[in-house]
Protein backbone atom coordinates (compact mmCIF):
# COMPACT_ATOMS: atom_id res chain seq x y z
CA UNK A 1 0.00 0.00 0.00
CA UNK A 2 1.32 3.44 -1.00
CA UNK A 3 -0.16 6.61 0.41
CA UNK A 4 0.34 8.70 -2.72
CA UNK A 5 2.01 7.16 -5.78
CA UNK A 6 4.50 4.64 -7.09
CA UNK A 7 7.04 7.42 -7.75
CA UNK A 8 7.01 11.14 -6.96
CA UNK A 9 8.81 13.54 -9.30
CA UNK A 10 10.39 16.93 -8.61
CA UNK A 11 8.06 19.58 -7.25
CA UNK A 12 5.51 17.20 -5.75
CA UNK A 13 4.52 16.92 -2.10
CA UNK A 14 2.87 13.91 -0.53
CA UNK A 15 -0.40 14.16 1.34
CA UNK A 16 -0.93 13.53 5.03
CA UNK A 17 -2.17 9.95 4.83
CA UNK A 18 -3.52 7.38 7.31
CA UNK A 19 -2.66 3.76 6.46
CA UNK A 20 -3.48 0.59 8.42
CA UNK A 21 -2.29 -2.91 7.58
CA UNK A 22 -4.46 -6.01 7.65
CA UNK A 23 -4.75 -8.04 10.85
CA UNK A 24 -4.86 -11.76 11.51
CA UNK A 25 -8.23 -13.44 11.14
CA UNK A 26 -9.21 -15.77 13.96
CA UNK A 27 -8.63 -19.37 12.95
CA UNK A 28 -6.55 -18.40 9.88
CA UNK A 29 -3.24 -20.25 10.03
CA UNK A 30 -1.85 -18.39 7.02
CA UNK A 31 0.36 -15.41 7.80
CA UNK A 32 -0.40 -11.91 6.57
CA UNK A 33 2.39 -9.69 5.24
CA UNK A 34 1.82 -5.94 5.11
CA UNK A 35 4.22 -3.63 3.26
CA UNK A 36 3.14 -0.02 3.77
CA UNK A 37 4.62 3.19 2.29
CA UNK A 38 3.49 6.56 3.59
CA UNK A 39 4.05 8.21 0.21
CA UNK A 40 5.61 6.24 -2.64
CA UNK A 41 8.12 3.64 -3.69
CA UNK A 42 10.63 6.43 -4.46
CA UNK A 43 10.99 10.14 -3.66
CA UNK A 44 13.09 11.86 -6.31
CA UNK A 45 14.99 15.15 -5.99
CA UNK A 46 12.72 18.09 -5.23
CA UNK A 47 9.97 16.04 -3.57
CA UNK A 48 8.74 16.16 0.02
CA UNK A 49 6.94 13.38 1.86
CA UNK A 50 3.74 14.03 3.75
CA UNK A 51 3.19 13.78 7.49
CA UNK A 52 1.69 10.30 7.51
CA UNK A 53 0.24 7.95 10.10
CA UNK A 54 0.87 4.25 9.57
CA UNK A 55 -0.32 1.41 11.80
CA UNK A 56 0.65 -2.21 11.33
CA UNK A 57 -1.80 -5.07 11.43
CA UNK A 58 -2.03 -7.10 14.63
CA UNK A 59 -1.82 -10.83 15.26
CA UNK A 60 0.77 -13.54 15.78
CA UNK A 61 0.72 -14.51 12.11
CA UNK A 62 1.24 -10.96 10.85
CA UNK A 63 4.43 -9.37 9.51
CA UNK A 64 4.54 -5.59 9.04
CA UNK A 65 7.15 -3.66 7.07
CA UNK A 66 6.40 0.07 7.19
CA UNK A 67 8.15 3.05 5.59
CA UNK A 68 7.21 6.56 6.64
CA UNK A 69 7.89 7.89 3.15
CA UNK A 70 9.32 5.51 0.54
CA UNK A 71 11.72 2.66 -0.17
CA UNK A 72 14.14 5.15 -1.77
CA UNK A 73 14.45 8.74 -0.53
CA UNK A 74 16.90 10.17 -3.01
CA UNK A 75 19.31 13.10 -2.75
CA UNK A 76 17.48 16.43 -2.82
CA UNK A 77 14.26 15.00 -1.38
CA UNK A 78 12.92 15.27 2.14
CA UNK A 79 10.89 12.89 4.26
CA UNK A 80 7.83 13.97 6.21
CA UNK A 81 7.29 13.94 9.96
CA UNK A 82 5.59 10.56 10.22
CA UNK A 83 4.01 8.52 13.02
CA UNK A 84 4.43 4.77 12.68
CA UNK A 85 3.10 2.16 15.12
CA UNK A 86 3.79 -1.55 14.97
CA UNK A 87 0.99 -4.07 15.22
CA UNK A 88 0.37 -5.86 18.50
CA UNK A 89 1.67 -9.44 18.68
CA UNK A 90 3.12 -9.10 15.16
CA UNK A 91 6.64 -9.03 13.78
CA UNK A 92 7.36 -5.38 12.96
CA UNK A 93 9.99 -3.49 10.96
CA UNK A 94 9.54 0.28 11.08
CA UNK A 95 11.55 2.76 8.98
CA UNK A 96 10.97 6.43 9.74
CA UNK A 97 11.73 7.45 6.17
CA UNK A 98 13.10 4.77 3.83
CA UNK A 99 15.07 1.60 3.30
CA UNK A 100 17.77 3.64 1.52
CA UNK A 101 18.25 7.32 2.37
CA UNK A 102 20.24 9.84 0.33
CA UNK A 103 18.10 12.84 1.20
CA UNK A 104 16.92 14.45 4.45
CA UNK A 105 14.92 12.42 6.92
CA UNK A 106 11.90 13.78 8.74
CA UNK A 107 11.45 14.00 12.49
CA UNK A 108 9.49 10.81 12.98
CA UNK A 109 7.79 9.03 15.87
CA UNK A 110 8.11 5.23 15.88
CA UNK A 111 6.50 2.90 18.41
CA UNK A 112 6.93 -0.86 18.45
CA UNK A 113 3.97 -3.19 18.76
CA UNK A 114 3.11 -4.52 22.21
CA UNK A 115 3.54 -8.24 22.79
CA UNK A 116 5.44 -8.67 19.54
CA UNK A 117 8.07 -11.31 18.91
CA UNK A 118 10.41 -8.69 17.44
CA UNK A 119 10.30 -4.95 16.83
CA UNK A 120 12.95 -3.39 14.59
CA UNK A 121 12.84 0.42 14.63
CA UNK A 122 15.00 2.56 12.32
CA UNK A 123 14.58 6.28 12.91
CA UNK A 124 15.46 7.09 9.31
CA UNK A 125 16.55 4.15 7.15
CA UNK A 126 18.34 0.84 6.92
CA UNK A 127 21.27 2.49 5.10
CA UNK A 128 22.27 6.16 4.91
CA UNK A 129 24.54 7.26 2.05
CA UNK A 130 26.84 10.31 1.58
CA UNK A 131 24.32 13.19 1.44
CA UNK A 132 21.84 11.73 3.93
CA UNK A 133 20.80 13.66 7.03
CA UNK A 134 18.82 11.98 9.78
CA UNK A 135 15.87 13.60 11.48
CA UNK A 136 15.34 14.19 15.18
CA UNK A 137 13.30 11.09 15.89
CA UNK A 138 11.45 9.64 18.88
CA UNK A 139 11.56 5.84 19.11
CA UNK A 140 9.90 3.63 21.71
CA UNK A 141 10.08 -0.14 21.91
CA UNK A 142 6.95 -2.23 22.28
CA UNK A 143 5.93 -3.33 25.77
CA UNK A 144 5.93 -7.00 26.63
CA UNK A 145 8.02 -7.97 23.63
CA UNK A 146 8.70 -11.69 23.82
CA UNK A 147 12.09 -11.59 22.10
CA UNK A 148 13.71 -8.24 21.28
CA UNK A 149 13.25 -4.53 20.68
CA UNK A 150 16.04 -3.55 18.27
CA UNK A 151 16.12 0.25 18.02
CA UNK A 152 18.38 2.50 15.92
CA UNK A 153 18.11 6.27 16.11
CA UNK A 154 19.09 6.71 12.47
CA UNK A 155 20.11 3.62 10.49
CA UNK A 156 21.94 0.31 10.50
CA UNK A 157 24.84 1.75 8.48
CA UNK A 158 26.04 5.36 8.15
CA UNK A 159 28.82 6.01 5.63
CA UNK A 160 31.13 9.04 5.32
CA UNK A 161 29.25 12.28 4.71
CA UNK A 162 26.08 11.27 6.54
CA UNK A 163 24.74 13.08 9.60
CA UNK A 164 22.73 11.54 12.41
CA UNK A 165 19.83 13.29 14.10
CA UNK A 166 19.41 14.11 17.77
CA UNK A 167 17.17 11.20 18.69
CA UNK A 168 15.26 10.14 21.80
CA UNK A 169 15.04 6.38 22.38
CA UNK A 170 13.19 4.43 25.07
CA UNK A 171 13.19 0.66 25.41
CA UNK A 172 9.95 -1.27 25.80
CA UNK A 173 8.84 -2.07 29.35
CA UNK A 174 8.31 -5.65 30.54
CA UNK A 175 10.19 -7.02 27.54
CA UNK A 176 12.72 -9.81 27.22
CA UNK A 177 15.46 -7.57 25.82
CA UNK A 178 16.10 -4.05 24.50
CA UNK A 179 19.09 -3.21 22.32
CA UNK A 180 19.40 0.42 21.20
CA UNK A 181 21.91 2.52 19.26
CA UNK A 182 21.75 6.30 19.27
CA UNK A 183 22.76 6.46 15.62
CA UNK A 184 23.64 3.17 13.87
CA UNK A 185 25.24 -0.23 14.29
CA UNK A 186 28.14 0.68 11.97
CA UNK A 187 29.39 4.26 11.59
CA UNK A 188 32.19 4.90 9.13
CA UNK A 189 34.89 7.58 9.43
CA UNK A 190 33.59 10.92 8.23
CA UNK A 191 30.03 10.39 9.42
CA UNK A 192 28.63 12.79 12.03
CA UNK A 193 26.87 11.36 15.07
CA UNK A 194 23.92 13.00 16.78
CA UNK A 195 23.53 13.95 20.42
CA UNK A 196 21.09 11.30 21.55
CA UNK A 197 19.15 10.29 24.65
CA UNK A 198 18.64 6.58 25.40
CA UNK A 199 16.67 5.03 28.25
CA UNK A 200 16.35 1.32 28.92
CA UNK A 201 12.99 -0.34 29.39
CA UNK A 202 11.69 -1.09 32.87
CA UNK A 203 11.39 -4.66 34.16
CA UNK A 204 13.50 -6.05 31.32
CA UNK A 205 13.98 -9.79 31.84
CA UNK A 206 17.35 -10.30 30.12
CA UNK A 207 19.05 -6.94 29.58
CA UNK A 208 19.04 -3.40 28.28
CA UNK A 209 22.06 -2.83 26.03
CA UNK A 210 22.43 0.85 25.14
CA UNK A 211 25.08 2.34 22.83
CA UNK A 212 25.24 6.12 22.57
CA UNK A 213 26.39 6.03 18.95
CA UNK A 214 27.16 2.61 17.43
CA UNK A 215 28.37 -0.92 17.92
CA UNK A 216 31.36 -0.32 15.62
CA UNK A 217 32.57 3.30 15.51
CA UNK A 218 35.21 4.78 13.21
CA UNK A 219 34.09 8.40 13.59
CA UNK A 220 33.56 10.97 16.37
CA UNK A 221 30.85 10.11 18.87
CA UNK A 222 28.11 12.50 19.91
CA UNK A 223 27.45 13.87 23.38
CA UNK A 224 24.86 11.37 24.53
CA UNK A 225 22.83 10.63 27.66
CA UNK A 226 22.17 7.02 28.63
CA UNK A 227 19.89 5.92 31.47
CA UNK A 228 19.48 2.33 32.62
CA UNK A 229 16.03 0.79 32.87
CA UNK A 230 14.34 0.39 36.26
CA UNK A 231 14.09 -3.10 37.75
CA UNK A 232 16.01 -4.59 34.84
CA UNK A 233 18.10 -7.69 35.40
CA UNK A 234 21.13 -5.88 33.97
CA UNK A 235 21.84 -2.62 32.15
CA UNK A 236 24.81 -2.35 29.78
CA UNK A 237 25.53 1.31 29.00
CA UNK A 238 28.22 2.26 26.44
CA UNK A 239 28.67 6.00 25.99
CA UNK A 240 29.88 5.65 22.41
CA UNK A 241 30.21 2.08 21.10
CA UNK A 242 31.14 -1.48 21.85
CA UNK A 243 34.30 -1.12 19.75
CA UNK A 244 36.04 2.12 18.79
CA UNK A 245 38.41 1.75 15.84
CA UNK A 246 41.56 3.71 15.02
CA UNK A 247 40.71 7.38 14.51
CA UNK A 248 37.50 7.30 16.54
CA UNK A 249 36.90 9.89 19.26
CA UNK A 250 34.42 9.49 22.09
CA UNK A 251 31.87 12.14 22.95
CA UNK A 252 31.33 13.73 26.35
CA UNK A 253 28.60 11.42 27.59
CA UNK A 254 26.45 11.09 30.70
CA UNK A 255 25.69 7.56 31.91
CA UNK A 256 23.20 6.96 34.71
CA UNK A 257 22.78 3.58 36.34
CA UNK A 258 19.20 3.06 37.44
CA UNK A 259 18.49 3.01 41.18
CA UNK A 260 16.34 -0.11 40.97
CA UNK A 261 18.50 -2.42 38.88
CA UNK A 262 20.35 -5.48 40.12
CA UNK A 263 23.43 -4.77 38.01
CA UNK A 264 24.57 -1.72 36.04
CA UNK A 265 27.66 -1.91 33.83
CA UNK A 266 28.75 1.54 32.63
CA UNK A 267 31.43 2.20 30.00
CA UNK A 268 32.09 5.87 29.39
CA UNK A 269 33.36 5.22 25.88
CA UNK A 270 33.48 1.56 24.81
CA UNK A 271 34.18 -1.99 25.88
CA UNK A 272 37.08 -2.05 23.42
CA UNK A 273 39.22 0.94 22.33
CA UNK A 274 41.72 0.03 19.63
CA UNK A 275 45.03 1.77 18.85
CA UNK A 276 44.85 5.51 18.28
CA UNK A 277 41.39 6.13 19.71
CA UNK A 278 40.49 9.04 21.99
CA UNK A 279 38.13 8.89 24.95
CA UNK A 280 35.63 11.57 25.87
CA UNK A 281 35.21 13.41 29.17
CA UNK A 282 32.35 11.39 30.59
CA UNK A 283 30.19 11.49 33.70
CA UNK A 284 29.17 8.16 35.21
CA UNK A 285 26.47 8.25 37.90
CA UNK A 286 25.96 5.27 40.19
CA UNK A 287 22.60 3.68 40.86
CA UNK A 288 21.65 1.84 44.05
CA UNK A 289 22.57 -1.65 42.94
CA UNK A 290 25.96 -3.07 42.07
CA UNK A 291 27.58 -0.80 39.49
CA UNK A 292 30.71 -1.63 37.52
CA UNK A 293 31.99 1.70 36.21
CA UNK A 294 34.65 2.20 33.54
CA UNK A 295 35.47 5.74 32.47
CA UNK A 296 36.95 4.80 29.11
CA UNK A 297 37.39 1.08 28.40
CA UNK A 298 38.49 -2.14 30.05
CA UNK A 299 40.30 -3.22 26.89
CA UNK A 300 42.60 -0.52 25.47
CA UNK A 301 45.05 -0.77 22.60
CA UNK A 302 48.31 1.14 22.27
CA UNK A 303 48.39 4.94 22.06
CA UNK A 304 44.88 5.38 23.43
CA UNK A 305 44.16 8.85 24.82
CA UNK A 306 41.82 8.60 27.77
CA UNK A 307 39.31 11.21 28.82
CA UNK A 308 38.92 13.12 32.08
CA UNK A 309 36.00 11.26 33.63
CA UNK A 310 33.91 11.88 36.73
CA UNK A 311 32.36 9.11 38.84
CA UNK A 312 29.40 10.28 40.90
CA UNK A 313 28.05 8.60 44.05
CA UNK A 314 25.23 9.43 46.46
CA UNK A 315 23.94 7.85 49.69
CA UNK A 316 22.65 4.28 49.20
CA UNK A 317 24.91 3.79 46.20
CA UNK A 318 25.43 0.15 47.19
CA UNK A 319 28.69 -1.67 46.47
CA UNK A 320 30.33 -0.34 43.33
CA UNK A 321 33.64 -0.63 41.50
CA UNK A 322 35.70 1.71 39.30
CA UNK A 323 38.02 -0.15 36.96
CA UNK A 324 40.15 2.47 35.17
CA UNK A 325 40.58 5.47 37.47
CA UNK A 326 43.53 7.72 36.60
CA UNK A 327 45.01 9.86 39.36
CA UNK A 328 45.48 13.44 38.21
CA UNK A 329 42.86 13.16 35.46
CA UNK A 330 39.66 11.53 36.76
CA UNK A 331 37.54 12.58 39.74
CA UNK A 332 35.29 10.85 42.28
CA UNK A 333 32.31 13.07 43.15
CA UNK A 334 31.04 12.57 46.72
CA UNK A 335 29.33 15.94 47.09
CA UNK A 336 25.95 14.29 47.73
CA UNK A 337 27.38 12.66 50.86
CA UNK A 338 28.22 16.06 52.32
CA UNK A 339 31.88 15.23 52.87
CA UNK A 340 34.52 17.93 52.70
CA UNK A 341 37.67 15.88 53.31
CA UNK A 342 39.01 12.38 52.64
CA UNK A 343 39.19 11.85 56.40
CA UNK A 344 35.36 11.89 56.58
CA UNK A 345 35.15 8.29 55.33
CA UNK A 346 37.31 5.18 55.47
CA UNK A 347 39.92 4.38 52.83
CA UNK A 348 41.29 0.84 53.06
CA UNK A 349 44.10 -0.26 50.77
CA UNK A 350 43.88 -3.96 49.99
CA UNK A 351 45.74 -5.92 47.34
CA UNK A 352 46.56 -2.84 45.30
CA UNK A 353 42.97 -1.53 45.39
CA UNK A 354 41.44 1.30 47.42
CA UNK A 355 38.12 0.58 49.13
CA UNK A 356 36.14 3.70 50.06
CA UNK A 357 33.62 2.88 52.80
CA UNK A 358 30.80 5.33 53.56
CA UNK A 359 28.37 3.12 55.52
CA UNK A 360 28.13 -0.58 56.31
CA UNK A 361 26.24 -1.10 53.03
CA UNK A 362 27.80 1.54 50.79
CA UNK A 363 31.31 1.43 49.39
CA UNK A 364 33.33 1.93 46.21
CA UNK A 365 36.36 -0.14 45.23
CA UNK A 366 38.84 1.74 43.05
CA UNK A 367 40.61 -1.10 41.30
CA UNK A 368 44.38 -0.98 40.83
CA UNK A 369 44.75 2.42 42.50
CA UNK A 370 46.34 3.50 45.78
CA UNK A 371 47.50 6.84 47.15
CA UNK A 372 44.24 8.76 46.71
CA UNK A 373 44.22 12.31 48.09
CA UNK A 374 41.73 15.16 48.36
CA UNK A 375 42.74 16.23 44.85
CA UNK A 376 41.05 13.12 43.46
CA UNK A 377 37.62 14.00 44.85
CA UNK A 378 34.79 16.48 44.46
CA UNK A 379 33.43 17.38 47.89
CA UNK A 380 30.43 19.39 49.05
Amino acid sequence: IMGDANSMAAGTTGGNDWITGGSEIAGNANGISNVLYGDALALDAGTTGGNDRITGGSGFGVSNVMYGDAFFVNSGSRGGDDRITGGANAKNSLYGDAETLWGVGGSDTLTGGDGSTRNQLYGDALDMFTTAVGGDDVLTGGAGTTYLNFILGDAYTMVAGTTGGDDRITGGDDSQSNTAYGDAVVIDAGAVCGNDSLTGGANTVISNALYGDAYDLWSDGGNDTLIGGANATINFLHGDAYTMYTGATGGDDILIGNDFCQDNQLYGDAAVMLDGTIGGDDTLISGRGFDSMTGDSVNKGANVTTGADTFVFAPRNGQDAISDFEIGKDLIDLAAYGYDDISDFTVLVSGGDSVLSFTAADDVTVLGVTGLTNADFVFA
